[in-house]
């Protein structure tokens, strides 16, 4: 797990960013996706080793293929 600070603005935006890194990127979604989290829609490079999703309470993270 990692958290970096962001640089946005506190009122428009969450001021830590978490990546959460799993050997089985894709079972750690649909865990996560079964506890209640949701996808987010992302504009992802062609090489993205990374997923978008969020917490219930909108906060979003990234799954990272470990």
């Amino acid at each position: 797990m990692a958290l970096t600070a962001v640089s946005s603005e506190a009122e428009n935006h969450q001021r830590h960013h978490l990546d959460l890194y799993a050997s089985n990127q894709e079972a750690e979604i649909e865990r996560l996706l079964s506890i209640g989290a949701t996808r987010v829609e992302w504009r992802y490079p062609d090489d993205a080793d990374f997923v978008v999703l969020s917490d219930p309470d909108g906060n979003t993270f990234c799954v990272i293929e470990k």
